[in-house]
């Protein structure tokens, strides 16, 4: 059976303890190749069989990652002192609620110390950043840094042809499918059409922890400032 086109999925962490019956699991809402075992793990885990368990699934934004191409200019500037092309993986005008993973951590110690787990049972949280931003806020993040403005010539919006090279070094192999593997670059189109940033953070997440780290914070975080 095929999951619905809306359900959520993404990069899957599983934060358990030996013999707790708590398990928070993250899946952020993208169309990748992650979405049926994604789509699959929930609904397993919504049977009876494991009524049991107080389970919550944490559906994250995009994550700081997402500014690994900005961060790569910016190393590349300081060391020769040109500039080079800035290939963002964001819409030029589409705003998107970038998250650090390790508020998203922090989300899930929170669920899994919690005395009372049985209102978070069974939910699904939605986590963004504080604050959204677009291909031109990068840029404009970019030149604050580096402390000179970046030509329109020299940035290109909605590009990810560089995962080719990351996606083949980190997860191709023998017996793997290229086609599933390379199917991770479909997640790029939902940075573009304004379909990310609708969902607010869930209020029960603004209540335990709302993150806070702004996409400045990140991206020098990144740079290793």
């Amino acid at each position: 059976m095929n999951p619905p086109s809306t359900s959520p999925s993404a990069t899957q962490a599983w934060n358990t303890s030996c013999g707790s019956r708590r398990r928070p699991r993250t899946c952020a809402p993208m169309p990748l190749r992650t979405t049926r075992a994604h789509w699959a793990i929930e609904t397993l885990l919504g049977t009876d069989e494991f009524g049991a368990l107080h389970w919550t699934s944490l559906q994250p934004n995009v994550f700081r990652s997402f500014f690994a191409a900005a961060t790569q200019f910016i190393r590349e500037f300081r060391e020769t002192g040109e500039l080079g092309v800035l290939r963002l993986m964001a819409g030029r005008e589409t705003p998107v609620g970038v998250v650090d993973a390790d508020e998203v951590g922090v989300v899930a110690a929170h669920l899994l110390v919690q005395e009372d787990t049985a209102k978070h049972k069974m939910r699904k949280y939605v986590l963004n950043g504080p604050e959204a931003i677009t291909g031109e806020g990068i840029v404009r993040l970019v030149e604050g840094i580096i402390g000179v403005s970046v030509p329109e010539q020299n940035v290109r919006y909605q590009e990810h042809s560089w995962l080719d090279g990351f996606l083949e070094a980190e997860y191709m192999g023998a017996g793997i499918s290229r086609n599933v593997v390379m199917s991770t670059k479909r997640a790029a189109a939902k940075a573009w059409d304004a379909s990310i940033p609708t969902v607010p953070t869930s209020q029960e997440v603004m209540e335990i922890a709302a993150p806070k780290r702004t996409p400045e914070q990140m991206l020098k975080s990144l740079l290793g400032g």
